[in-house]
């Protein structure tokens, strides 16, 4: 099956980052449903090791995929950050070679040409 398949989005369901962090509970309901799984032992407030491996190191040596939200709760803190990371123009091409995962996944393209 393919992405152009009409029964495609039938066996697919697309779960912003943005969204799950913004609305956690109503993310998790869409899920529940979609899948049929319980997530009975989902919780929101519950902190998560990564499986045990020692992030610490990471986080020194500036590996960027470690922040300060390693850890905790969901949080939207960091969402939009690229604003403050890339320059408009580089904004710019990534929108314009994303354009149709973005419309896709339903994002709108913030910076026009």
């Amino acid at each position: 099956m393919t992405f152009q398949h009409p029964d495609f989005r039938k066996h697919v369901l697309f779960v912003r980052y943005e969204d799950l962090v913004r609305e956690p509970d109503i993310q998790i309901e869409r899920i529940r449903a979609f899948t049929g799984l319980a997530l009975e032992d989902y919780d929101p407030d519950k902190l998560w090791t990564g499986g045990g491996r020692d992030f610490s190191s990471d986080h020194k040596s500036g590996d960027p995929y470690i922040n300060e939200l390693y850890g905790r709760r969901m949080s939207s803190k960091r969402v939009g950050r690229f604003r403050n990371m890339l320059t408009a123009d580089e904004i710019r091409i990534i929108e314009a070679e994303c354009a149709p995962l973005f419309s896709a996944f339903g994002y709108k393209v913030e910076c026009r040409t």
